[in-house]
């Protein structure tokens, strides 16, 4: 089951019906959860027992980048449900999403990100195919 709630940042009332939610309904269910960047971390952390894992969806793809401390504090206590999602439609061309993503994974020391979308992956995939066409 995953539940997207990266589009807005949850009061603390809406929090509260989340863990509440997930405290009930935690039996057998492999749950993941999309959280927008600017999300409260305590919240995120308090999710952790419930979820398989949890995306962090930007504003744009290079707020990632000011993670560093965020991912290394969640792996030093021994989290490893932090996913980081990239936004393929903030790039023009495909090479640019890919050497984002290895900057992200060097920089970060993270193994995987995920990304916001297939259709505006493909996207960018049609207009670097194009840009190579009229060159």
């Amino acid at each position: 089951v995953h539940v997207d709630f990266s589009e807005t940042v949850l009061s603390l009332e809406e929090q509260y019906l989340v863990e509440a939610f997930l405290d009930r309904n935690h039996g057998g269910y492999d749950i993941s959860i999309s959280l927008n960047i600017h999300e409260s971390t305590d919240f995120r952390r308090r999710l952790y027992p419930y979820i398989s894992y949890v995306n962090i969806i930007p504003d744009h793809s290079d707020d990632l980048m000011g993670m560093y401390h965020e991912v290394e504090d969640d792996r030093w206590n021994g989290f490893d449900k932090l996913r980081l999602v990239v936004r393929p439609n903030d790039f023009s061309y495909r090479l640019e999403l890919d050497e984002f993503i290895k900057q992200l994974l060097d920089h970060l020391e993270i193994s995987e990100v995920g990304l916001s979308d297939l259709q505006s992956l493909l996207d960018l995939d049609k207009a670097t195919i194009s840009w190579h066409e009229e060159r």
